[in-house]
Formats: C-alpha cells, sequence, structure tokens
C-alpha cells in the first residue's frame, strides 16, 4: 500500500486526501528531498547561466597576464582595504589567476597573521619580497586579535635572502626585532627605508652605529630618521635616492660628501632637522651630481647648509627647496658670510640652478622674494624652488642673490616683499640691489615704506646708466604699501612724502621724463590713523589714476 501510495500521480493537492495516514510522514519527507533536488538543479542552472553571461563580459576576456597586472594593485593582506584574499572569492577566474601568479605574493607586514605571511612566502616561490615593519602605535591599533609579530619577524629572517625592499617605523632605535631584521642577510636588498620615532631634539648618538648591514649588492634607495649605520658602506655607493634625518645626518661634511661623490646616478637627496655639529670645513673641489633632480635642505643649521651648498653642483636639478634653521649663531656668522661668497660668486651656475634654473639658463619664469630684518625667502610659482635663509646681517645675501639673477641671460619676473615692523633701518628695504629687474613691489611696515617712497622720488645715477641719472626701478608695474595697525601719521614724512613720490616719479613736472606709470599703486592704512594721506587721494589720482587707498 505504501509503495503504491508514494508511486501515486499527482493531480492536485485533494488527491492526497486519499493517501493513508501512515503514509503522510513519507511522502512529505520525499517531496522535501524532490523539492531540494529541484532547487539545487535550478541553482546550478542560474550559476551556469552567470557564468556564461560573465565570460562574455569584457573584464573575462582579458588574457590572464593582463588581469596579474590589475592584481599587482592589491595588497596579498591588508586589514581596512580590499586585498587579495578578497578578490580571491569572487570567481573562478580570477582564483586561478591570483593563485597562479607568483609575483602577486611579493609582500607582508607586521600585523599580517603568520599563516597568511607563510602563504606569501609559499605563493612567492623564489621571487623577491618586501617586508614592512611598522611597530609604532597607531600601527598597533590596526592589528588583527590574533596575531604573532614574533613568528611573522623569523619568517622573514629565514627568508631575508629573497629580500628585497624593507621598510621599518619603530617605535625605539633599540628594538631588538629591528635590530635582528636589519643585519640578516639580505643581498639583493634594493630598498632601506628606517624611521624611529624615539628621536629628542639636541639628543646625539654614542658614535657607535645602531645597526651594520650585511653584505650584499648595492642599494638603491636610503631613508633613515634617526637610525645610525656605517655610511661608509660600499652598499651604499651608488644609490639614487638618499634621505637622512635628525640623527642619522653626519656630523662629518665630508663623510656625506664622500658618500654623494660615490653616488653619480643620485636622483634625490633630502637632509632634515640637523643640529648645529659641523667638523672644521675644508674647501675642496665640488661634487657634481650630473642626474640630481630634486634637492631638500630643511630645518638644517646655517654652518651646514652653506657649507653644503658651496660644495656640491646639481646641473639638472629641477626642485629645489633650502630653509636654514632660524638660530643664528654668532661664532658662525664669519663662516658662513665666507661660504655665500663662494655660492653667489659670479659665474657659479650652482647659484643659477638655487634659483630655478638650470646650466645658466633659467626655467622658472616667476620669482617672489620676502625680505624681512635677518630672512630672506625666495620662492618660484612653479615650485621648482623654495629657499629660506637666515642671516644676522641680512643685506650682503640679499646683494649676492640679486647679482646672481641680474646676470642671469634669461631673467624671470620678480615680486619683492620687505616686510618689517615699526621704524628700522632704511638699508632694510633698499632697492638698489633689484633695480632694473622688479615687476611688483609689497613693502610692509612704515619705517620701509618712508625708505621706499625717498628711494621712488628721486633720480640717482644708477649702475649701467653712464653717469645718466634715472629712476630707480622704473619699470614697476604693481606698488603696494601695507602700514601696520601700530603705526601713526608724521604728516609731513607720510602725507607730503607721498604727494612728492607721486608728483615728481609721474607727472613730468621740473622738466624731468617720468617713470612709466604702475598698474597697480595701493596703499593700506587706517584712515583714523592716517587722515592726511587720505585727505590726498583725489589729488594723487589725478596724476596716477590706478592709485587708491584700503582701510585696513
Amino acid at each position: 500500500m505504501e509503495a503504491r501510495a508514494l508511486t501515486t500521480p499527482f493531480s492536485g493537492v485533494e488527491s492526497t486526501d486519499t493517501l493513508p495516514v501512515r503514509c503522510l510522514a513519507a511522502v512529505g519527507e520525499a517531496l522535501k528531498a524532490a523539492k531540494a533536488r529541484m532547487n539545487q538543479q535550478v541553482d546550478e542552472l542560474i550559476a551556469h547561466l552567470s557564468h556564461r553571461w560573465n565570460l562574455a563580459s569584457s573584464i573575462h576576456r582579458l588574457p590572464s597576464e593582463v588581469l596579474a597586472m590589475v592584481f599587482r594593485e592589491f595588497e596579498p593582506y591588508s586589514p581596512g582595504h580590499t586585498h587579495l584574499l578578497d578578490l580571491l572569492l569572487v570567481c573562478r577566474v580570477w582564483y586561478d589567476t591570483i593563485m597562479g601568479s607568483p609575483e602577486l605574493w611579493g609582500s607582508f607586514a607586521a600585523y599580517t597573521p603568520y599563516n597568511i605571511a607563510r602563504l606569501v612566502i609559499d605563493r612567492s616561490q623564489t621571487l623577491p619580497i618586501s617586508v614592512d615593519w611598522d611597530t609604532s602605535v597607531e600601527a598597533r591599533y590596526r592589528w588583527p586579535r590574533r596575531r604573532d609579530p614574533t613568528k611573522v619577524l623569523g619568517l622573514a629572517i629565514e627568508n631575508s635572502m629573497r629580500i628585497k625592499s624593507i621598510n621599518v617605523y619603530s617605535l625605539t632605535r633599540n628594538d631588538s626585532d629591528l635590530r635582528r631584521l636589519l643585519e640578516a642577510p639580505t643581498p639583493i636588498l634594493e630598498t632601506l627605508r628606517v624611521v624611529s620615532e624615539d628621536f629628542v631634539v639636541g639628543e646625539t648618538t654614542d658614535g657607535d652605529p645602531d645597526f651594520v648591514l650585511s653584505d650584499g649588492s648595492q642599494l638603491k634607495h636610503l631613508s633613515f630618521r634617526d637610525i645610525t649605520t656605517l655610511l661608509d658602506s660600499p652598499r651604499l655607493s651608488n644609490l639614487m635616492t638618499l634621505s637622512l634625518e635628525t640623527s642619522a645626518v653626519p656630523d662629518s661634511l665630508q663623510l656625506l660628501l664622500g658618500i654623494l661623490s660615490g653616488s653619480q646616478r643620485l636622483e634625490v637627496l633630502h637632509i632634515r632637522d640637523k643640529e648645529r655639529s659641523l667638523e672644521e670645513y675644508q674647501a675642496e673641489d665640488q661634487v657634481v651630481l650630473p642626474h640630481l633632480r630634486e634637492l631638500v635642505l630643511s630645518q638644517v643649521a646655517n654652518i651646514y647648509v652653506a657649507a653644503f651648498l658651496a660644495s656640491v653642483y646639481t646641473p639638472s636639478c629641477s626642485h629645489v627647496e633650502v630653509k636654514d634653521k632660524r638660530e643664528i649663531l654668532e661664532s658662525d656668522s664669519e663662516a658662513v658670510r665666507a661660504l655665500d661668497s663662494m655660492i653667489w660668486r659670479p659665474g657659479n651656475d650652482q647659484g643659477v640652478v638655487l634659483l630655478g634654473g638650470t646650466d645658466s639658463h633659467m626655467i622658472s619664469r616667476s620669482l617672489d622674494i620676502s625680505i624681512a630684518s635677518s630672512r630672506i625667502v625666495v620662492d618660484s610659482l612653479d615650485e621648482r624652488c623654495r629657499l629660506e635663509f637666515n642671516r644676522l646681517d641680512i643685506t650682503e645675501i640679499v646683494a649676492r642673490l640679486s647679482t646672481t639673477l641680474s646676470q642671469m641671460p634669461s631673467l624671470p619676473v620678480l615680486h619683492l616683499q620687505h616686510v618689517g615692523t615699526g621704524l628700522e633701518e632704511p638699508s632694510f628695504a633698499d632697492l638698489l640691489p633689484w633695480n632694473g629687474m622688479l615687476d611688483s613691489l609689497l613693502v610692509k611696515g612704515r619705517g620701509r615704506c618712508l625708505s621706499v617712497i625717498r628711494q621712488l622720488s628721486e633720480q640717482q645715477v644708477l649702475p649701467g646708466t653712464d653717469g645718466r641719472a634715472d629712476w630707480i626701478c622704473r619699470g614697476l608695474s604693481s606698488i603696494q604699501f601695507e602700514y601696520l595697525p601700530d603705526d601713526e601719521e608724521d604728516i609731513a614724512l607720510d602725507g607730503e612724502g607721498l604727494l612728492s613720490l607721486v608728483r615728481q616719479r609721474w607727472s613730468s613736472e621740473g622738466g624731468l621724463a617720468g617713470a612709466a606709470r604702475p598698474e597697480s599703486f595701493v596703499i593700506q592704512c587706517r584712515k583714523a590713523n592716517f587722515p592726511n594721506i587720505w585727505s590726498l587721494v583725489d589729488e594723487i589720482a589725478k596724476i596716477l589714476p590706478s592709485f587708491r587707498l584700503v582701510d585696513g
């Protein structure tokens, strides 16, 4: 009876009413099994149709080699970001491509779980690998709960013969794990970047290196911050990029120059955060770095910067950033002055390079120059150069810089700013070094404004005029004076001086040929503090229509 009931053709729900009750459970289970088989077959059919549809898409028509090139943008494992282990789950084609491409499994990090790091080692076969060892506080927060960095480090050391790149960010230079990794044999290592977090300003090392690099091929890229090794190692003799910060910068400039002289293919050089500890400098022939395209000296002691710039020639450098420390030692001033005379001497092409040119040809089209009481900043709008020099006597380096610019075969557009507070020495606002070169002039502070007004008001016998008097900076297209909030007016000096300037320079009174009229002449001052100047607006505007006052 049961067998007959199970084979009875289905003809509607009502047909089941004739089945014996004792058969209902068996029939129900049979129906469930049949439904499961049908669902499985439908799912398989849908999956097969989807697979055929996906195969027709452009991404699945890509050769596996091309897919592998796309997948190189992903790390094997990276918490919080899409990584290769995620892509393995997309489809069979991607899985086969990723698992069959050893070049994709080229890196692991301190936060990588041991089993995944082991997978990277195995899947990469014999290809070079990179190790990212970041043990900083921030990095530790990103580490997965299940981690064993000691085992991962051991794995890196076991396979150090294959390591091509090491990036270390450590809590301390005395980290034993750091030393073990850095001193492991790395014969094919090309890139080594090490940053320590425990730097203290003024701290110096005891002379012994923090680690000794093992023997091997020459490195291409080296970056150290507050970590030291033997910089005269043969492995560092032909670098392409070099970055040294804090205690990693050698006290001996001669040692640094020795490294550079052996690195003729060097393209990028960064020196940062160096206190004054320069040994006695011995002037020698310049070290020529023919391929250097980027030079950065930032927050380095004045004497070190000056000695370095006097010792190198970088004919192809297209980006220069120099910023020495604002602390100026009286004991260094004479040595710095002598070095400045070497750097900015006539005919020294390195001075041209520092100002944004190469091989005596100016590339930068425009330079902003800002002069304060003890600082001069030169900044090109195209970011080819940014120079900031601090000197006890700024006038000498200003004169040398302007001389170098005046001798350029192609002069850039110059925008000069004189920034000061209160009444200061007129020499700080001396326009003579910039005669014939300025396009615009911005002067801040009443003392400097008065100095500039006096110079612009009178014709002078200028260099290159064969003894004839002429207007200084006669081609200015923009002039702007900004008085400070605490500045107070002296009618005779300020108001009358300004009116005298306008009449003499631009009205041709007294038979003197006027200078070219600026496209813009703006004075910013508080109306309450300078009422006489404000009363002269209409009179000045009749002579110079571009003149205007701004209350502030």
